[in-house]
């Protein structure tokens, strides 16, 4: 189930809910895939899942020191 909030400043009416959403009103939308179908404009995703860190790689500075050169 993805989780939105409306950041509009106006109210929305989401017709695939049968509501409406007032400004910075948070809803569920059972069965709503983002990555499929993209955030709804106006929106913001509150559920976004959580993306993996990059790991980090050594500067030249780092390196030195553990060679000690």
């Amino acid at each position: 189930m993805a989780k939105f909030r409306n950041d509009t400043g106006s109210v929305l009416t989401v017709n695939d809910l049968s509501r409406q959403v007032g400004p910075g009103e948070e809803f569920d939308w059972p069965g709503y895939d983002p990555g499929v179908h993209g955030v709804i404009p106006g929106c913001v995703r509150i559920d976004e899942p959580v993306k993996p860190l990059p790991k980090r790689t050594k500067g030249a500075d780092e390196q030195d020191k553990e060679t000690g050169e």
